[in-house]
């Protein structure tokens, strides 16, 4: 809104509220005076109480001058000292009253018609039958206004304003109520603009912003209390007093528009005092140690404790009643820090347990608020981890599966082919070469193509266990025969050292077999030349040890953990045997057993330690 932007809309509607608000506080003032003064809610001015409070204090004064009349023809007959006396009764520059003294019985004791015959009836025609009757003792005065004012007393100038406040009354109540609208109107405006600065995002704070409120709120209200004490000089001039007034409204304008700007910016309380102190304790606070603010906390209370004691035993209800009230808080305040201690205990234990996410509300631990935080965004972190983890390895795991199932047909139409081309009639050395290296390399093609397949499955879980008890050393013997022929090739003996009770142990056969199936074949294409491979099975406690050993042809050059790592062999697994996943797999697929696998190198030794959950002999089924 461009207009809530413009510093120059601002001052306009500024002077424009301000005049409004003066014009509406004058036609309040107005409009009370007709209600209050004039009495203008009345149908004519012989009704209005003004009127009728001025005939009151006339006829007294009638009465009074009557007495003096009496006294006076009794006491003196100097004719001009009464006539003067009848004069102050009847001025000669008349009255706009007509009215008539009589007594108890009717008869015209005084009047100030013309002629003194038929008094009465002459008031009653003059005010048109509207007058008032006073009485005092056995006096009566019929007193009323005459139709025709001729004469300037306060009665005709009364009933001047009471005819102009008639005739001003509804259209100053109406300019009154539009004043006030737009002043709302334009208040409403001014709230919603300040704060706000062309060209720039968001709250503007100034420099008169910046001053601590409760100083400033109190200064504030010490103004306000010395103006209105001013006001209150009955002596000051009307120039004065709207003066006094346009600075006291203009000053607590500021004030409040300050406050507002403030509060929009959010920074109401932090510009106040109190919000420094409490900084500062915090800030004090914070840096010392747990231990000792917990001292400071007990020791301030152990002091009021004390206090609040001396002043029972003196006697005194209030510390009484204060002891029981502060000790019920501690009380309180003990149990909800235990209730929010229990909260965040039990939300660390949902995350051991290896839940994520939102763990605890804010709202349950309000004396906690930066733990729950903290904790909320560690499990959220860990979810989000988690979540992307299962993403890429299901990704991976997809890919793996796609590209092998890809390559797997035309891989088995090479292999195909090349077996075709083996056994036709080709004589040339060359092309037979190139045959056996199209044989060797997709051969070892299909070979890692399956052993992603097999490692990608153990790696997601997608793969079956069947754990049963099995003759680990029966399942030895048959792994070395299969591999024995490829060991004797290269000059590698077989020694196996095998208890002569049978070994059983809980694990899936199938999988067992693919794990010695890989360390042997391992043995056989990284032993060194004319060496032996060692197997031993061993029982300890529970468990059942198996150990493979043997030197190493190439030097050992890195640490036992990397070599079970995927494609740890990098490079050299592209020109020689081996695909860099055998290893992971077995390690894998021992866990998946719930056993472990763990490789020791030292120098050219590689040793590889199985272990495995050992098992009573089978029952035999009795026939």
């Amino acid at each position: 809104m461009k207009l809530r932007n413009s510093l120059f809309a601002k001052l306009i509607f500024s002077c424009l509220m301000l005049l409004s608000f003066a014009a509406g506080v004058i036609a309040v003032i107005a409009v009370v005076y007709m209600c209050v003064d004039v009495g203008v809610y009345h149908n004519n001015y012989r009704d209005t109480g003004q009127y009728q409070q001025q005939v009151r204090w006339d006829s007294d004064v009638i009465f009074n001058y009557y007495e003096l009349l009496q006294k006076a023809e009794t006491e003196s007959t100097n004719e001009q000292e009464l006539e003067g006396l009848r004069n102050q009764i009847f001025p000669p520059a008349g009255t706009s009253l007509a009215w008539v003294l009589i007594d108890s019985s009717g008869n015209t004791l005084l009047t100030n018609t013309e002629g003194w015959d038929d008094a009465l009836d002459y008031v009653a025609t003059l005010t048109g039958r509207e007058y008032m009757q006073i009485r005092k003792g056995s006096l009566f005065v019929l007193i009323g206004m005459r139709k025709n004012l001729e004469v300037e007393d306060v009665y005709s100038r009364g009933l001047k304003t009471f005819n102009a406040a008639k005739h001003w009354f509804l259209p100053t109540i109406i300019a009154g109520s539009i004043c006030i609208l737009l002043c709302m109107v334009l208040f409403g405006f001014m709230v919603s603009a300040v704060g706000h600065k062309e060209g720039v995002e968001g709250i503007v704070l100034n420099a008169f912003d910046r001053i601590w409120l409760e100083p400033l709120v109190a200064f504030q209200f010490l103004l306000v209390f010395v103006l209105l004490f001013t006001l209150s000089d009955y002596s000051s001039s009307i120039g004065e007093t709207v003066t006094t007034c346009a600075f006291m409204l203009i000053s607590s304008l500021i004030v409040f528009f300050s406050i507002v700007r403030r509060a929009k910016a959010g920074m109401l309380f932090k510009t106040t005092f109190i919000y420094l102190i409490v900084r500062i304790i915090k800030a004090i606070a914070f840096h010392m140690p747990l231990m000792l603010r917990v001292i400071i906390c007990l020791a301030g209370y152990g002091i009021l404790q004390l206090i609040l004691l001396i002043m029972i035993v003196n006697g005194s209800f209030l510390a009484s009643l204060f002891w029981l009230i502060s000790n019920i808080g501690m009380v309180v305040l003990v149990c909800l820090f235990a209730i929010q201690i229990d909260n965040i205990k039990k939300a660390a234990e949902r995350m051991a347990a290896g839940q994520f996410g939102h763990l605890i509300k804010r709202e349950s631990v309000p004396f906690f608020t930066g733990i729950a935080d903290n904790l909320n965004s560690t499990g959220n972190a860990m979810s989000l981890s988690v979540e992307r983890a299962m993403q890429s390895e299901r990704m991976k795991t997809e890919l793996i599966a796609n590209v092998s199932h890809d390559i797997k047909t035309p891989l088995t139409s090479i292999i195909s082919y090349v077996d075709l081309l083996k056994t036709t009639d080709i004589k040339d050395k060359k092309a037979l070469e190139y045959i056996d290296i199209l044989d060797k390399k997709s051969r070892r093609l299909g070979q890692l193509m399956t052993d992603l397949v097999e490692a990608s499955k153990v790696t997601s879980g997608n793969i079956s266990v069947n754990i049963e008890q099995i003759n680990l050393g029966e399942l030895l013997k048959q792994a070395g025969a299969e591999v024995e022929p490829r060991l004797e090739n290269r000059g590698i003996s077989l020694v196996c050292t095998l208890p002569e009770a049978p070994v059983w142990v809980y694990a899936d056969g199938r999988h067992m077999w693919r794990v010695l199936d890989n360390l042997f074949s391992n043995a056989a294409k990284y032993a060194l030349d004319g060496t032996r491979v060692y197997v031993d099975v061993s029982s300890v406690g529970s468990e059942v040890i198996l150990s493979v050993k043997n030197i190493s042809r190439d030097a050992l050059n890195m640490p036992p953990d990397e070599l079970m790592e995927r494609f740890v062999r990098g490079d050299k697994s592209r020109y020689t045997e081996g695909s860099g996943l055998g290893l992971s797999i077995a390690r894998n697929l021992m866990e998946m057993q719930h056993g472990t696998m763990n490789i020791f190198i030292d120098g050219d030794l590689f040793k590889v330690v199985l272990t495995l959950k050992s098992s009573e002999p089978p029952v035999e089924p009795q026939e």
